[in-house]
């Protein structure tokens, strides 16, 4: 059976995670220079350098990220969806379960029992630290990029990697091993595979799809 306790370390840990990967987006590289680091993916040969250009295009364009996390451990195992929309440069929307949220810069609005209500924007300083944690990971060598070659995504040319080793989100430590798949024609992330060690194991895939015509609009006064 699964407890209370369990669903919130679940849904905490999945937070970590799609942080982890980037759902924050330009938290995970730097903002100011996004549209200049995205003209030039692809220009490097180095993995880490490569990876991380690719990532900073998440700031400048509209898409949706499709997340479904699996994960067990001591209270028993559970599978949450997710769909996050972003429209630059600071609109959210995104639907975990029966929560569903919309942030509009400082303004947050979340649903719940079929009622939306607006509050205080929750969540992204939690964000950014959690991208920049990723980042200096990825950057200092805690987080190991590597090349692994070519490959497709749904019919799409793409070039995989793989990122590997542990960091520290608060108290835990988290190891693991994730694919990472860039379109060949941009370096546009298309798709992750994130997979954590003990205590908690866990496996995310997401995936990412540009949509210029995504909208996201304030659902209450």
């Amino acid at each position: 059976m699964k407890t209370k306790s369990f669903k919130r370390s679940l849904t905490h840990l999945i937070s970590i995670m799609a942080l982890a990967w980037l759902m924050a987006c330009g938290s995970f590289g730097d903002t100011k220079n996004g549209g200049a680091a995205a003209s030039s993916a692809g220009s490097s040969t180095d993995p880490k350098t490569t990876v991380l250009r690719a990532f900073q295009q998440l700031s400048t364009k509209s898409y949706r990220l499709r997340e479904t996390t699996t994960m067990s451990g001591p209270g028993g195992q559970m599978t949450a969806p997710r769909v996050m929309e972003f429209v630059p440069p600071n609109r959210f929307h995104a639907i975990l379960d029966s929560y569903e949220t919309i942030s509009i810069g400082d303004a947050h609005f979340q649903k719940l029992n079929g009622q939306w209500s607006k509050g205080a924007a929750a969540g992204r300083r939690g964000s950014n630290q959690a991208g920049s944690q990723i980042r200096q990971a990825i950057e200092s060598g805690a987080l190991v990029v590597s090349f692994v070659g070519s490959d497709s995504v749904d019919g799409k040319p793409a070039r995989l990697y793989q990122i590997a080793g542990s960091m520290k989100f608060g108290d835990k430590d988290l190891k693991g091993e994730y694919k990472v798949w860039l379109s060949a024609a941009e370096d546009w992330p298309l798709k992750v595979i994130a997979k954590s060690e003990a205590p908690y194991n866990m496996e995310s895939v997401l995936t990412y799809e540009q949509d210029p015509s995504i909208r996201i609009e304030a659902p209450v006064p």
